[in-house]
């Protein structure tokens, strides 16, 4: 879906650093394992629940 949306002109990437900043500071270590959850997920690698559970340990 991403891709898709992508695909779409005048559409601008924006960084984690940014979004932290849009989202009022920086985001908290769950949302930031949340989010490399997703971008793992979208880009098809393998071992993303195992990535996901070490990240959330490491909070």
């Amino acid at each position: 879906m991403l891709k898709n949306i992508l695909v779409l002109q005048g559409i601008q990437i924006v960084t984690k650093s940014q979004q932290q900043s849009i989202h009022g500071g920086v985001s908290s270590c769950i949302s930031d394992c949340r989010q490399d959850f997703a971008d793992c997920r979208e880009d098809g690698a393998p071992n993303c629940s195992a990535n996901l559970a070490a990240c959330r340990a490491t909070c």
